[in-house]
């Protein structure tokens, strides 16, 4: 028997069976209310209409399948694998592809696309994170092919998404969309030869420093994986690293410190075997080299590109403007928002996801193993495919951030498919990006007809922008990425009322956010056996504390930082405001983001600079909460060790020292007697527990020069 759910196969806002009924002329039966409520009466006071009724709901599901996949055909589990088999069809017809003795054509277009074979078994689960493939019974081809997409695979990754200016802009500013982004994309995808008597692999390149005849093309089929050094004024690098499973970008891998340690300990050390590499995908290697950056490849591979009839493959190109132009038929025959140009809408747009499927692997519930299991990939699924279209996009919006900035414009978010800057739209659809958006052009006139690459989709004259996907805009029309958090039950988060109740909190915030949200019971605990065990569905509501601050994927420009004062709904905000650039290396980023762990909060300039002292001496034995209470500890403690003599602290009483010190306005509570006597032990005296002099200045120049039984003026407090 086979389960399938309609709502998976329609696109959003058409799983209800009134709207697939009256697509098909197979009306959903109607019954009243009170019938609804209480089935059991309903069955035995009309019974036919009853059983009409309950009849109906399956019929209205078998015509839909029945008119959209076709009469006796086994109906796939979702309208996205109802698209991968579609895309599949097209390719195996363009080119082709025929059985042979041992291949059926679906196999055969596996072997052409992806380089697999099938598997004599399948297998469960894997451990090398290969599952894309052979959980689903398929095998290389050949070691050329495994090596070829096993690269490819580590080096996919998923969209670009970065915060990259943080603070308050009460200018005009534009939220940008590349159209058809991952559909262009995987178009510009030239297919590598898997048949090919030689292999899959034209050349491999080992421990040498890369050129641009290694990547000529930006559609060059190359994996690698490299070490890194971009020239310091480059503002976004374009090769990816790894911190916390987070995509940052960082100006190089070179690791210093180990390599000096290397060098203390066996004489010279060569820079580059001690990088922090990673795997990385030929228009990214491109974009770096072309901004003079130093690469240097400890292996790589250019792939074989397949002709067909003299020029280069781009199967995806056929799969995907066979939806754009069903589309375009459906919208003239039914409307542009109608059910069927909408299902080939959302149809295309999923055909990368299922190039990507488990290729980053991902696991889900089996209810009839009882346990979790790999989802393996689909009838497309191809990690080199996949790889080279996150990397397209990618590597255009770095390449745009960076030729915007030469022009003084400035990018201050970017997310998957789109960024906001102050620049026009004329300013960003000129762009070069060396060649990159003619070539995206090519693609979208290729598919559509229409060559414009970008569209502003929001314009707002207010926008506090966060953090990585964290932006407000209290303007209808403006851009809003609250950053995970659910608005309140009957609220929409693009309404005013829902953009003023995310501001309000996120301009106001003390520490993290509480987003509430009702979550339903998993299906692993609705399936569980044995049946004691087993859970009812029910809807429980959870409570998630988010963090709302700048994650640091960049180094804060904090030496530039103010504050911006923001005026709503009747308060008086303070947030700060800052630029940001790449960091030097991985490790300073996990430095960063671990001092950031141990703030409540970073929204205001005070806040930033005490994160901004933890950092610069995170090695150093300091607890640092904020800034006025780290100076005065370190003032108090280098007097009590006799690196300075403070004359107020030498005279008087416990009482009138502290009270002396309360003057100064460091924290908000006067300190105790029990503070002080922890200023003096003699394990928390040490140099290592001492800001340097420089961040204590002016105040302790103020401190140590002032006669005994005077105060502070007022202009001498302590200034957060």
């Amino acid at each position: 028997m086979t389960v399938r759910d309609t709502k998976a196969l329609a696109p959003a806002g058409f799983g209800s069976l009134e709207k697939l009924g009256d697509l098909v002329g197979q009306s959903k039966v109607e019954i009243e209310q009170y019938e609804l409520t209480d089935m059991a009466t309903f069955s035995r006071t009309d019974t036919t209409r009853w059983l009409e009724y309950g009849a109906g709901d399956p019929l209205v599901c078998l015509e839909y399948t029945t008119a959209f996949f076709g009469e006796g055909r086994k109906v796939p589990h979702t309208l996205a694998s109802a698209s991968a088999r579609a895309v599949r069809e097209v390719v195996i017809d363009t080119l082709g592809i025929t059985a042979t003795l041992d291949r059926t054509r679906a196999q055969q277009f596996k072997a052409v696309f992806a380089g697999e074979r099938p598997l004599e078994e399948r297998v469960e689960t894997t451990e090398d994170g290969m599952g894309f493939r052979t959980v689903k019974g398929w095998t290389a081809l050949d070691g050329d092919a495994e090596t070829f997409q096993n690269s490819s695979a580590n080096a996919f990754r998923g969209g670009l998404n970065q915060c990259t200016e943080v603070g308050f802009f009460d200018e005009l500013t534009r939220d940008f969309d590349l159209k058809g982004a991952y559909l262009a994309a995987a178009a510009l995808v030239r297919d590598v030869d898997f048949l090919h008597d030689d292999g899959v692999i034209e050349q491999t390149i080992t421990k040498r420093l890369l050129t641009l005849d290694d990547v000529p093309e930006w559609q060059t089929p190359f994996v690698g994986y490299v070490c890194w050094e971009f020239p310091t004024d480059v503002k976004f690098p374009t090769l990816p690293g790894n911190v916390h499973d987070s995509t940052v970008y960082v100006r190089t891998a070179l690791n210093r410190r180990k390599a000096r340690a290397k060098a203390r300990a066996n004489g010279r050390a060569d820079r580059w075997e001690l990088g922090e590499g990673t795997w990385a995908m030929g228009p990214e290697i491109r974009a770096a080299l072309l901004m003079g950056a130093e690469v240097w490849c400890q292996i790589g591979h250019r792939g074989r590109v397949l002709e067909v009839e003299g020029k280069p493959s781009r199967c995806l190109a056929v799969g995907v403007k066979s939806f754009v132009a069903g589309r375009a038929v459906a919208a003239g025959r039914y409307g542009p928002k109608s059910l069927p140009a909408l299902a080939l809408k959302e149809g295309g747009n999923s055909i990368y996801g299922k190039t990507a499927q488990d290729v980053s692997p991902s696991r889900s519930w089996d209810a009839w193993r009882q346990k979790h299991v790999e989802t393996g990939g689909s009838s497309i699924t191809s990690p080199y495919h996949a790889a080279m279209i996150t990397s397209f996009v990618r590597t255009l919006l770095l390449m745009a951030q960076n030729e915007l900035h030469s022009m003084g414009r400035k990018v201050v978010s970017v997310t998957t498919d789109g960024m906001i800057s102050d620049a026009s739209l004329d300013e960003v659809e000129g762009l070069h990006l060396d060649g990159l958006n003619l070539l995206f052009a090519s693609a979208r006139e290729e598919l559509s007809g229409d060559p414009t690459v970008w569209e502003v989709k929001h314009e707002q004259r207010w926008l506090y922008n966060l953090t990585t996907r964290g932006n407000i805009s209290i303007e209808p029309d403006g851009v809003t990425a609250q950053n995970s958090y659910r608005s309140p039950d009957g609220m929409d988060k693009r309404s005013v009322e829902g953009r003023e109740h995310f501001a309000r909190l996120v301009l106001g915030r003390t520490g993290t956010v509480a987003s509430k949200a009702k979550v339903p019971t998993s299906f692993a605990g609705m399936t569980r056996t044995p049946l004691e065990e087993r859970l009812d569905f029910a809807m429980t509501e959870r409570t998630t504390n988010l963090r709302m601050d700048f994650d640091l994927k960049r180094r804060p420009l904090l030496d530039a930082m103010t504050n911006d004062v923001v005026p709503f709904d009747g308060v008086i905000y303070d947030v700060a405001h800052f630029d940001s650039a790449p960091w030097e290396s991985l490790d300073d980023c996990r430095r960063a983001k671990a001092t950031a762990r141990a703030s409540r909060c970073l929204r205001t300039v005070e806040h930033w600079k005490a994160w901004d002292l933890r950092y610069r001496n995170s090695s150093a034995s300091l607890r640092i909460d904020d800034m006025g209470a780290a100076i005065v500890r370190s003032i108090v403690k280098g007097h009590r060790t006799g690196l300075w003599v403070v004359p107020n602290l030498d005279h008087g009483t416990v009482e009138d020292k502290l009270a002396w010190l309360s003057r100064w306005g460091f924290t908000s509570s006067a300190p105790t007697k029990s503070w002080w006597r922890n200023m003096g032990r003699a394990d928390r005296t040490g140099e290592g527990y001492l800001l340097p002099i420089d961040d204590l200045e002016p105040y302790l120049s103020r401190m140590v020069s002032m006669a005994v039984g005077k105060s502070p003026a007022r202009s001498e407090r302590f200034k957060k």
